[in-house]
């Protein structure tokens, strides 16, 4: 097995994902398995190794599986007004998140 080549089994553990992941994101058609072994496992080279990465982060950044095709799919400009919006978005959260976070401080201190 070269660097630049990895099974399921191997990416799942690099990337700290799991196979159903990586199942789900093929089945939406985001990823492919760019061949396989003689055994018959699944390979991914770096490409796809990348693309599965990016995939991964659009959805801790809060995209659903459905819309990351659809933004793998945008020019350079309109992924950055996208990813510009979801910051907002994630700011949102992170401020009413503080405000949760200050109220649940105050009642832990009020008990004692």
């Amino acid at each position: 097995m070269t660097d630049e080549v990895m099974t399921l089994h191997e990416l799942c553990d690099a990337f700290g994902i799991s196979r159903r992941t990586v199942q789900g994101y093929e089945k939406h058609g985001l990823v492919r398995a760019t061949g396989r072994n003689p055994r018959g496992y699944l390979l991914y080279d770096l490409q796809m190794q990348a693309e599965i990465q990016k995939v991964h982060q659009f959805q801790k950044f809060g995209f659903q599986v459905k819309e990351i095709g659809t933004l793998m799919m945008l020019s350079k400009p309109e992924l950055r007004e996208r990813l510009a919006a979801q910051r907002i978005i994630l700011e949102q959260r992170g401020v009413e998140l503080d405000e949760q976070l200050a109220l649940l401080t105050e009642m832990i201190e009020q008990l004692g």
